[in-house]
């Protein structure tokens, strides 16, 4: 884009940050390309509830979580059992089916985000995040968002961030230029691997 033009620039940066966030497919196609593992999916198109409760009827061995294309329908973690998230499809059929969605395996491990800051494209700062979900909301759903965070910084070359957020410098460098990149991430110490989860970009025009 043409220098001068702020505006067309910033609606751009917006775009980037918001597609990697919401554009779930293309955000996971390009983890996959940096060599970001990310857990294991099944997709469904719209009108496919059907579907995805018979997919969840025929594994039962497997946990899922449910995530769908539509921002009005809330993401769902398969705590005990798949008849969690068949109970919930079944409610929210009419929701649900206005929008692609997917099932995606549950990975066992910690939960957590990493953070890097840029600075005119050249990463200056990283941090840890850990929300809290289930702290002090006894009375509300499990998906509520979180309650608290403990955020504290690290080194640029952690190997947390050499694993999640690295791999991006290059992608926020032409695209980010100032502002954060993080990746929600579960690391399983068994396997000893790290499942990323979302990956959303906040830019600001300095």
């Amino acid at each position: 884009f043409p220098s001068h033009d702020k505006t067309r620039v910033s609606q751009s940066r917006y775009k980037v940050g918001y597609n990697l966030e919401t554009n779930r497919d293309d955000t996971l196609k390009l983890l996959k390309k940096m060599g970001i593992n990310s857990p294991d999916k099944i997709e469904f198109g719209k009108n496919s509830s059907d579907k995805g409760i018979e997919y969840l009827k025929n594994n039962p061995d497997t946990l899922y979580v449910f995530k769908s294309d539509n921002t009005d329908v809330a993401t769902m973690v398969a705590e005990v059992s798949n008849e969690e998230l068949i109970t919930k499809m079944q409610a929210e059929r009419k929701d649900i089916a206005k929008a692609s969605f997917i099932l995606q395996e549950r990975v066992d491990g910690v939960e957590g985000c990493i953070e890097t800051w840029y600075s005119n494209g050249k990463p200056v700062m990283a941090n840890v995040d850990l929300e809290i979900k289930k702290r002090f909301n006894e009375i509300s759903p499990v998906q509520c968002g979180c309650t608290s965070d403990l955020v504290w910084a690290v080194p640029l070359e952690t190997p947390m961030r050499t694993m999640a957020n690295k791999p991006f410098d290059e992608f926020c460098a032409k695209y980010i230029k100032t502002g954060i990149l993080d990746l929600a991430f579960i690391y399983s110490p068994v396997k000893k691997k790290l499942y990323a989860l979302e990956v959303c970009g906040r830019y600001r025009d300095w």
